[in-house]
Order: C-alpha cells, then sequence, then structure tokens
C-alpha cells in the first residue's frame, strides 16, 4: 500500500488542507475577512499524531480546551509532553512541517495569513528576518492575544467594510502583542477621572 505524500504544493492553504486533507473528518468551521487575506479555523479533533505541511502561511493557534497534554516538533526535534491550557497561544511558522502529538480531544482556534503578507507588515515596522524564531514549538498563556483572536472570528462573522477594516487592525494588534508580550504599560491608564464609578469600571477592564 502507498503512502501519500503531503507537501506544500497538494493544498493551496490550510484551510484547504483541513478541508480537503487527512483532517477533514474532523468538525470544523471556517470564517474568512479583512484585506489580508486572514483565514480562521474552528477545530474539534480528537487525540492523535499529526503533521501540518510546509504551507507558505503563517499561523497563529490558541487552545480552547481546559487542559491538552502534547508533544511538538516545529523542525527541532520533539520537546516533550507538556500540559497546555484553555488560552495558551503560539505561533506555527511558514513552510516547515509541524508535528503534533496530542494525548487528549481538544479543541483550537486558529488563525493563517500569507506569509508574504506578515513579512510585509514586519518591514514596515522595520522589523527584519522572523522575530517569531524562537517562539515556534512554544504556547504561553494570554489572555489579550485569545481576546484579540476571538475578536476577529466574531468580526468575520458578521462581515461588512467595516469590520473588514476591524479585522485588519485586530490581527496587526495581535502580531504587535505577540512579539511585545502582555506588557500592562501597553494600556495606559486613565488619570484623574472625576467620576469614580467609571474609574472603577476601568480598573476592572484593566484586572481582566
Amino acid at each position: 500500500m502507498n503512502e501519500q505524500i503531503i507537501t506544500s504544493e497538494s493544498f493551496a492553504s490550510f484551510e484547504d488542507y483541513y478541508r480537503n486533507g487527512q483532517l477533514s473528518h474532523f468538525v470544523q468551521e471556517h470564517r474568512r475577512g479583512g484585506s489580508f487575506q486572514v483565514a480562521m479555523m474552528l477545530l474539534e479533533q480528537e487525540a492523535g499524531e499529526f503533521v501540518d505541511p510546509p504551507i507558505d502561511e503563517f499561523g497563529i493557534t490558541a487552545i480552547l480546551s481546559d487542559v491538552c497534554c502534547a508533544d511538538l516538533n516545529f523542525g527541532d526535534g520533539w520537546a516533550g509532553k507538556k500540559n497546555y491550557y484553555r488560552g495558551c497561544v503560539g505561533p506555527q511558522p511558514a513552510l516547515r512541517d509541524c508535528g503534533f502529538r496530542i494525548l487528549d480531544d481538544h479543541k483550537l482556534l486558529a488563525v493563517t495569513v500569507p506569509n508574504q503578507i506578515v513579512t510585509e507588515q514586519l518591514n514596515r515596522s522595520d522589523i527584519r528576518n522572523d522575530p517569531f524564531e524562537p517562539m515556534y514549538g512554544r504556547f504561553a498563556h494570554s489572555t489579550r492575544q485569545l481576546y484579540l483572536m476571538n475578536a476577529i472570528w466574531e468580526a468575520m462573522e458578521s462581515g461588512g467594510p467595516a469590520n473588514n477594516l476591524l479585522i485588519d487592525g485586530l490581527f496587526a494588534a495581535l502580531l504587535g502583542f505577540m512579539l511585545k508580550g502582555d506588557d500592562q504599560r501597553l494600556f495606559a491608564r486613565v488619570p484623574d477621572i472625576e467620576n469614580r464609578q467609571l474609574a472603577k469600571v476601568i480598573d476592572y477592564i484593566e484586572a481582566h
């Protein structure tokens, strides 16, 4: 029996791969929007070993399951089993085989963009090479990054010109937060608010 060989030429995008490739039997929902060719997938998968082929798209994945034990290989060998929790977010490189050995049934939210689009966005900010390289194969907990991904997902559901503009801005913010980290200083506190009730609301937003 000949084993099917999956190459980057076999599929036009990760959306194409998940819809029509070896993982097509899993529960999944797909959306698109914005001018950056942003695509998103909501995936529900059983435990197992998977390989994403080297497609020319940059991806960001968020864990939606309460806990997910997995071993990852993003080109530098298997890292060893580790527990990941809801809100863990990590980038995935373009044009690289990425392996996943996942011990639990799991739910994921993923966003993918043509690698050229990401490169152009980074170059406009004078960011060269690949600043995400140290992050590949690693997932860090980030409530804000998960919030941005959920906001993109919801904007895609509504559609329309205003939401397309919003999707572009949210995706750029997602890249920025991933590079900067969840630095509290990025959100400036509003000073000297006379309305104490409003001040409490702002304090609650910043805390959560």
